[in-house]
């Protein structure tokens, strides 16, 4: 088989170089190296290649615009525009050329391939239906499973003038079945038949129109075709007289984008219907404790009832915020912790005065992360609210949640209160609270713990955010 001979057009040598290695690697045979537009053109003429790789911008007193032109006006040689940049007047004049294709730089083989075979394969092609002609140009830009022609005549009536191998079978009709009146309103669905006819009418205006509709076969099967048409124009451009138009079927993507919409509808509503469940489920358990608490007299157990009942809740919020959402995959924590410490101020703050000053900007969390986060601040501010302040003492709790540029997660809980006790600290925690604040923390959410002793206690985690695995 023999290689075909490419001319690499390129002022900077270096650059010639590496294009010619790159394609010899490929299989092609160079057959020679130009610095400007008038050795280009030398060349052309000398060696005769295949084709042309050009670039715009060349040195000298010709660009590679102005020696594609005198190329094309003298060889049938197709071009393609090798280019880091150009400006749009310079695209414009390069259009006019009628290139065969255009690669910015920098590029791959595969794209470089590509190029080249479509360049060579279309020019073969055009010099066939040239010979031949038979609409070479048209057909040769339009590729699709279908081509036909569309005679139009003078006072605008349609007659199919041929049709590739192949749609007969696919429809069960031949052209002249399909040249039938009657057929286009039995081929085509009922749904699409006016869409049909105003497609033509802006044809024959010399519109160009691209939409997808339904056949049915003459076995009565319903078939998903894309239509891609274009008017063809009489020599002195004043009349449509035909029009060309490329068919493919795409009934089975169509079955596949059904099948997967199902199938995402059933998983929402799974998901919807997991989610009502455990919120449900939580409120009842929080029922639960709440009654159990009314049955006994003994403060201390009311006390690890009201805690476990927050802790529950706490869920229960994320979980309701799940449920209102039309996504599953984050949470709103700004929401979020607007609601939970809401909730434990109006438990926990009758004797005293407690502001709560709250700063979220745009954190989202999946729910395996905001469940245990979530946990952590229900702890971390029942505390503050149940023993930073004396009986109708004034204060402040800040709460903020931020996160980093490189996804960290910064958290920060703090009050202006009587002060945590030196002896106490996260690691040798005895009380249940800040044990279970340590086990998430290290645990659940591979993050890290700080205590800040300054006026007051100041609580900061830090953790790294991830996606929801799926």
């Amino acid at each position: 088989m023999v290689k075909p001979k490419l001319l690499i057009v390129d002022d900077e040598s270096n650059t010639s170089i590496l294009i010619r290695n790159m394609l010899e690697e490929l299989g092609y045979n160079v057959a020679g190296l130009a610095s400007s537009g008038k050795e280009a053109i030398q060349k052309t003429l000398q060696l005769q290649p295949n084709l042309v790789l050009m670039d715009i911008i060349l040195g000298g007193e010709m660009d590679g615009v102005d020696a594609a032109r005198q190329i094309h006006d003298s060889l049938d040689v197709p071009i393609v525009y090798l280019t880091g940049h150009a400006d749009d007047d310079l695209l414009y004049r390069a259009k006019l050329t009628e290139p065969y294709g255009y690669i910015i730089k920098p590029f791959d083989e595969s794209e470089l391939r590509t190029t080249i075979e479509i360049a060579l394969y279309r020019h073969k092609m055009e010099k066939l239906l040239k010979e031949s002609g038979k609409h070479y140009k048209a057909v040769c830009e339009l590729t699709s499973d279908y081509i036909f022609h569309i005679n139009v005549s003078k006072d605008k009536q349609i007659l199919f003038d041929w049709i590739t191998e192949g749609f007969a079978p696919l429809t069960g009709y031949t052209i002249n079945e399909v040249n039938s009146p009657e057929l286009w309103h039995k081929i085509f669905h009922p749904d699409d038949i006016s869409k049909i006819d105003e497609a033509l009418k802006n044809l024959i205006q010399g519109n160009e129109e691209k939409y997808e509709c339904r056949i049915i076969t003459k076995g009565g099967e319903t078939l998903w075709l894309i239509v891609n048409m274009q008017s063809e124009w009489d020599t002195k451009k004043q009349n449509v007289i035909g029009i060309i138009g490329a068919v493919s079927n795409i009934t089975e993507r169509k079955k596949a984008d059904e099948q997967i919409k199902e199938s995402l509808k059933e998983k929402d509503v799974l998901l919807d219907e997991v989610h009502h469940r455990v919120k449900n489920n939580l409120q009842i358990i929080s029922s639960l404790l709440d009654m159990s608490s009314m049955k006994t007299e003994n403060q201390e157990a009311i006390a690890l009832f009201e805690e476990s009942r927050n802790r529950v809740d706490s869920m229960a919020l994320i979980h309701s915020q799940l449920y209102q959402s039309e996504r599953f995959d984050r949470i709103d924590m700004e929401k979020h912790i607007q609601g939970l410490s809401g909730n434990l101020l109006n438990i926990y703050s009758k004797e005293q005065t407690i502001a709560l000053d709250i700063k979220s900007t745009n954190v989202y969390l999946p729910v395996t992360q905001a469940v245990p986060c979530a946990l952590v601040l229900n702890e971390l501010i029942s505390n503050s609210l149940k023993y930073a302040y004396r009986k109708e003492q004034k204060g402040l709790i800040s709460i903020s949640m931020q996160q980093s540029n490189d996804g960290t997660i910064i958290t920060k809980v703090k009050d202006n209160g009587v002060g945590i006790p030196e002896e106490i600290d996260i690691e040798g925690a005895k009380s249940l609270g800040l044990r279970l604040v340590r086990n998430i923390v290290y645990k659940q959410l591979n993050g890290k713990i700080e205590i800040i002793r300054n006026k007051g206690t100041e609580f900061i985690i830090e953790f790294k955010s991830f996606k929801e695995e799926v």
